[in-house]
């Protein structure tokens, strides 16, 4: 998994600017993310497999057994280490 926090096609790995790899790559989103996002846009642009990441964790844990924890702050931060 690649992760970058700047808005910024160059941080994008050249791997994932291959078209030809856009079935097998799964591009995952927050709702945090601008609709005039560059990144976000080019990924649209190219028909790459785009899912916010609400929807992964419905498709995870339709396979796999899942803990849910409730609360307005820190559950994406700890989740994320």
């Amino acid at each position: 998994m690649q992760v970058h926090y700047a808005d910024d096609l160059e941080l994008v790995p050249s791997q994932y600017r291959d078209e030809q790899l856009k079935d097998s790559t799964l591009v995952i989103y927050t709702p945090a993310i601008p609709d005039k996002h560059s990144e976000l846009n080019y990924f649209r642009a190219k028909k790459f497999n785009l899912y916010k990441r609400a929807q992964v964790l419905g498709l995870i844990t339709r396979t796999y057994k899942g803990i849910a924890v409730a609360g307005s702050h820190g559950k994406s931060t700890l989740s994320a280490m």
